[in-house]
């Protein structure tokens, strides 16, 4: 009875450790569970891989906003440079996630400010908006303290502006024919904005195209005081961006003459220009672009590049352009900004050359 007893609870504890093994064997299919979700994360995650750095390279850079962005302006308030640069910042608002403070440091034809940044430290709380005195003009005529091989330009801040003859509305100048008679007479006073600008070097090329009589040239620190000037009668003329002059003519306080184009401009299609008097007249241009130093991290160069490019992409920026007399445009890449300041540096030459400023 023993011995029957002992050999059924031996078959039982048999079947039991059966049944469990079989159970155990049913819960855990180890080759179908786990195979399937594997193939899943290799295939479908590859097209997002490449976002990822993107955005990552595009977030605010650590401790990025804890101090002032510093923006040079190298021109006086209200010029030419001034006024693109103003309505930028005011287009990015806090989007770069730090107070930008604009700083017009002018003087010696832009070479004041562009000094003063060049000695600041390399990094994205540094900036500066470059025009051609500073970068093109002044560093072909001029040993410097500053080396524009040392800067990164970056953002191109509007397309490029021409310059014009303006005179007081009501001048008898305002006629094209009377102003080139007083050219050839040498009896005329006129004016620029900065020794070796865009305005300066135009007023070269008109004076050339006229065989100009030689007159009594007058130098200002900046487009606000050049307009005054002219406004007052303390010169008979001013050579200006047309971006500036804009303004004074809509409001019927000057006129422009003749633009330093070779077809009609777009803003003063009743001025005379250029191109009706000479032939392949290659016209002088304005340069406005923001630069940092050259060994400014990449990282921030990328932040600043992604918020002022949207920026410059809004309405509110697109508007002042069309307002300010400039096209519309869309963000230029660095890579594209780079070449079109190459060829615009050998119009430059060019004109310089022609002018007896350059060998």
């Amino acid at each position: 009875m023993t011995i029957k007893k002992m050999l059924a609870l031996v078959l039982a504890l048999a079947l039991c450790l059966s049944i469990a093994a079989c159970g155990s064997t049913a819960e855990t299919p180890a080759p179908v569970a786990t195979n399937p979700p594997a193939e899943k994360a290799e295939t479908p995650a590859a097209p997002e891989a490449p976002e990822a750095p993107v955005e990552e390279g595009l977030s605010m850079p650590e401790k990025f906003d804890k101090s002032n962005i510093n923006w040079i302006v190298p021109a006086a308030a209200g010029s030419a440079i001034d006024l693109p640069t103003r309505s930028l910042v005011d287009a990015v608002g806090d989007a770069l996630g730090a107070n930008i403070v604009v700083e017009n440091l002018a003087g010696a034809s832009q070479t004041i400010g562009a000094s003063e940044f060049s000695i600041r430290e390399a990094n994205g709380h540094n900036v500066l908006t470059m025009a051609n005195a500073c970068y093109f003009t002044q560093p072909l005529v001029n040993e410097l303290t500053y080396d524009i091989a040392q800067w990164r330009p970056i953002v191109k801040l509007a397309n490029p502006s021409y310059c014009v003859v303006a005179v007081k509305a009501g001048s008898e100048l305002a006629d094209a024919d009377k102003l080139i008679e007083k050219l050839k007479s040498g009896n005329y006073t006129y004016g620029y904005a900065n020794a070796v600008s865009i305005g300066h070097l135009a007023a070269l090329q008109i004076l050339d195209t006229f065989e100009a009589a030689e007159g009594t040239p007058m130098i200002y620190t900046g487009s606000p005081e050049l307009t005054a000037a002219v406004l007052s009668g303390e010169i008979d003329f001013a050579v200006m961006e047309d971006s500036v002059l804009l303004s004074y003519v809509q409001s019927g306080e000057m006129e422009a003459v003749i633009a330093g184009t070779n077809e009609t401009h777009r803003l003063f299609p009743d001025a005379a220009y250029i191109g009706e008097y000479t032939e392949n007249f290659v016209p002088i241009c304005g340069v406005k672009c923001v630069a940092v130093l050259k060994d400014t991290p990449e990282e921030e160069v990328e932040w600043l590049k992604a918020k002022l490019n949207e920026a410059i992409a809004s309405d509110a920026y697109q508007e002042f352009l069309v307002s300010a007399g400039y096209d519309k445009m869309e963000p230029m890449s660095e890579e594209d900004l780079s070449a079109w300041l190459t060829a615009s540096l050998e119009v430059t030459k060019e004109v310089m050359q022609n002018a007896g400023l350059i060998g």
